[in-house]
């Protein structure tokens, strides 16, 4: 440096701090003359309307919602006139937005994150119902929301708020129906005057025309719910309901309810709901209630407020405000039930091992309708549908599978019952004499020209020995 500089004649002069003007957006030292431009609020917000594509109908409608929903009115006066320095200083109603308050703008009443629209409270249900109306599946409803409209929560109640859970189950000799929210686990029960498909069909259009309908309903095989006789029929009453509605029907492993446990343990909590009101002479529905409102010790909210985003109103004092609109993080919920699903996917871990998987035409061993005999089957070209040696169709669980690859191969024409080869008539012998005690069977001989019967034996073939002392002396 000092030799590049050799050949300057220097004059150093001591300049203060205050004087030492720095050239950049923010300089104390602008320039006197500038000439006016246009707000760029105006320009951006003008290029936000016209690039929307939406009608001024659907316009004036979300306009119309934006004026009548309190939050949006506090956010965009946020927005307006400017955000406090803390988070702690905002309104409730507005912290939802902090995280991406530098993103939000407002133009002609409408509010936006970036170049999509927030949709207001009001008009998400049926925003929802467009995005899930063209039935593209989980990831391509997200993609397609995400592109045109906003709202905070809007992947928690796409992706985790649409898949319940059902089930029957009986109690003081009633029947009842119950559906379990997988993401809140807030339940619904309704008693069932019969146990018919249409009586609990019928429930169900109830309890989704207040909640909404789900993308997914997961049920067991109860003859409600499919057809138990012939797996392949797909005109049961619940398979019509499930397409003129609109959700897709799934159904456990039999036999297997660790496959259905939101709606166990829904059962479970349930049960003990009417127990407890039983014993108290209490009306069960306080109990309800209550467990609707009480918030988990993990999440710190109640299934009410992952569901509604509020606090509905018991027969305890309760403040206004706490009543209030108060979204929850749905990021955070989703972690946390994560978390809580990964400790006990832990905890079944330790106890179990991973069993092989089957493929096509393996042999296998089955025990339907939990009989103590274990049936010859073969594995059919869907996810472990059994066909045993008896013509029928199962569909069972892993677990309750049994490979034995060195069966011979089954008949390829289904049978009522076993063909047993007849071998050739035999006489009896007797090597020792009858008076004699033996635990030995009496040696066979085979005579051609016959007398005694072909032996009797079992399905799989093997000889029904008779005792002793039913042996007649020949």
């Amino acid at each position: 440096m000092l030799l590049k500089l050799t050949k300057y004649d220097l004059e150093v002069r001591y300049v203060p701090g205050k004087k030492q003007f720095i050239s950049d957006c923010l300089s104390r030292a602008p320039i006197s003359d500038t000439e006016p431009v246009s707000e760029p609020e105006e320009m951006i917000g003008i290029n936000l309307i016209d690039t929307l594509g939406v009608d001024s109908g659907t316009l004036q409608k979300f306009r119309e919602a934006s004026n009548c929903d309190v939050t949006s009115q506090v956010v965009m006066e946020y927005v307006v006139k400017g955000w406090p320095a803390e988070k702690h200083q905002l309104d409730e109603l507005a912290r939802e937005y902090w995280s991406f308050r530098e993103e939000l703008s407002v133009e002609d009443g409408l509010l936006f994150k970036a170049d999509r629209i927030v949709v207001p409270r009001s008009l998400r249900p049926e925003v929802l119902e467009e995005i899930h109306g063209a039935h593209m599946g989980e990831n391509k409803s997200l993609s397609f929301a995400r592109e045109y409209v906003f709202w905070p929560s809007m992947t928690a109640q796409i992706k985790d708020k649409q898949v319940v859970s059902t089930d029957i189950f009986e109690y003081g000799g009633h029947s009842y129906l119950l559906v379990t929210d997988f993401y809140s686990k807030y339940f619904e029960i309704e008693l069932l005057s019969q146990t018919t498909a249409s009586c609990v069909i019928n429930n169900l259009k109830k309890i989704f025309a207040r909640f909404g309908i789900p993308a997914e309903v997961l049920s067991d095989n109860g003859s409600q719910f499919s057809n138990t006789r012939n797996l392949f029929n797909n005109s049961h009453e619940f398979k019509r309901f499930a397409d003129e509605w609109g959700f897709r029907h799934i159904t456990s492993s039999p036999e297997y309810p660790q496959s259905n446990g939101a709606a166990e343990k829904a059962v479970q909590t349930a049960k003990r709901i009417l127990k407890k009101a039983a014993a108290d002479h209490k009306d069960p529905f306080e109990g309800l209630l209550k467990y609707r409102n009480t918030p988990f010790d993990d999440l710190g909210v109640s299934p009410a407020q992952l569901l509604m985003s509020r606090r509905t109103r018991t027969q305890l004092p309760t403040h206004r405000r706490l009543l209030l609109p108060q979204p929850v993080d749905p990021n955070q919920v989703v972690k946390t039930l994560k978390h809580r699903q990964s400790v006990s996917r832990g905890y079944y871990d330790g106890h179990s091992r991973d069993l092989p998987p089957l493929q096509v035409g393996d042999k296998v061993r089955i025990r339907p309708n939990r009989e103590t005999e274990w049936r010859k089957a073969e594995v059919l070209p869907r996810s472990y549908l059994v066909g045993d040696e008896r013509g029928r169709v199962y569909r069972r669980n892993r677990r309750q599978i049994i490979a034995t690859p060195k069966d011979q191969p089954m008949s390829p024409t289904p049978l009522v019952t076993p063909a047993i080869p007849q071998p050739p008539q035999v006489r009896i012998k007797s090597s020792t004499p009858l008076d004699r005690p033996t635990t030995e069977s009496p040696k066979l001989s085979v005579v051609p020209d016959g007398g005694q019967q072909a032996p009797m034996t079992t399905a799989s073939g093997r000889v029904i020995k008779k005792p002793q002392r039913l042996i007649e002396n020949i």
